[in-house]
């Protein structure tokens, strides 16, 4: 089948394997459509071979625990999530629908991607959910 629209999900956290709304997500746009998913990955989680295109935020372990400590991880996830969209903007093939996962993921992506769906399970408003 001729997957000629191309999708890009943008999954702001680590915990890939345990959101299945996102995976099956991926699964139905990957079945008619190019997919692509980026996520951030840091180490903790085992994300391998849950999805075959994707972009994955490196965060080293000692990146994470300093983050924390400071209580700024959220925000330096958005922020490595800026720079990876703004490469995949400018360098990366042009995406039909761009579908933005949580409010943090969604501030970032709304940034490069103006028509971006947003896309949450989340009853937590935080900082991000009230930009």
């Amino acid at each position: 089948m001729k997957k000629e629209k191309s999708i890009l999900i943008v999954f702001p956290d680590e915990w890939l394997q345990y959101s299945p709304s996102v995976l099956n997500l991926y699964r139905c746009c990957n079945e008619k459509h190019y997919t692509k998913l980026v996520y951030v990955d840091n180490g903790k989680f085992n994300n391998a071979g849950l999805v075959e295109n994707y972009t994955n935020i490196k965060i080293g372990k000692t990146a994470a625990y300093f983050w924390r400590k400071t209580l700024g991880y959220k925000f330096y996830k958005v922020l490595r999530l800026l720079f990876t969209l703004l490469f995949i903007k400018l360098f990366d093939k042009r995406y039909d629908t761009v579908i933005a996962i949580d409010s943090s993921g969604y501030v970032a992506t709304k940034l490069f991607f103006p028509n971006a769906i947003y896309f949450s399970l989340e009853t937590e408003k935080d900082v991000y959910y009230k930009i």
